[in-house]
């Protein structure tokens, strides 16, 4: 194994380099034609934004959703959060943990979904009726996109229903 692969895997890695250098040419002159107050970044690897708008002295709020693993990535992500958000939105305290080094006054969590309380009983109770019972429900929820992996969740259930396991695979959402 030579360094980088293959010729051809590298000239992929180079194209799709460059396509993202051009996106970062374009955010800049959208930024710069709507006359951009503030960018905001949703979850970590939609780095070019804020790259973009950073370069043009445009303040960023960063939404993060995820927890990327202890080490290296972690640490990258949590330089670029530094150098790049002005400010940090997270979904959760575990999400704002995860973030190394980062001033607290500049993060807030704000938590998604809706809390049972805020349900109308009658809604909660309509669901309850129609869930399945008797048996372990394993639930997905979220819009229909790709990179969420609902295949890898229909994968599993599928997986699970051939070997006779006693459960309920249920999928709340939409496409997008």
């Amino acid at each position: 194994a030579g360094s980088g692969g293959s010729p051809l895997r590298r000239a992929g890695h180079a194209a799709r380099v460059l396509l993202r250098v051009e996106a970062w040419f374009r955010l800049r002159k959208v930024f710069r034609e709507e006359n951009a107050g503030l960018v905001h970044v949703n979850t970590l690897v939609n780095v070019w934004p804020a790259l973009a708008a950073r370069s043009l002295r445009i303040p960023v709020v960063w939404n993060v959703r995820e927890i990327p693993p202890p080490g290296a990535r972690r640490s990258f992500f949590s330089y670029l959060l530094r150098r790049l958000a002005a400010r940090v939105v997270c979904v959760s305290h575990a999400t704002a943990r995860a973030i190394e080094n980062f001033p607290e006054e500049r993060m807030r969590v704000v938590p998604n979904g809706v809390a049972a309380r805020e349900v109308p009983r009658e809604a909660l109770q309509k669901l309850r009726a129609e869930w399945p019972q008797g048996k372990p429900v394993i639930l997905w929820a979220g819009q229909w996109e790709r990179h969420k992996g609902l295949e890898h969740f229909i994968f599993a259930a599928d997986e699970l229903r051939r070997a006779d396991v006693p459960c309920t695979a249920v999928v709340l959402g939409a496409p997008k």
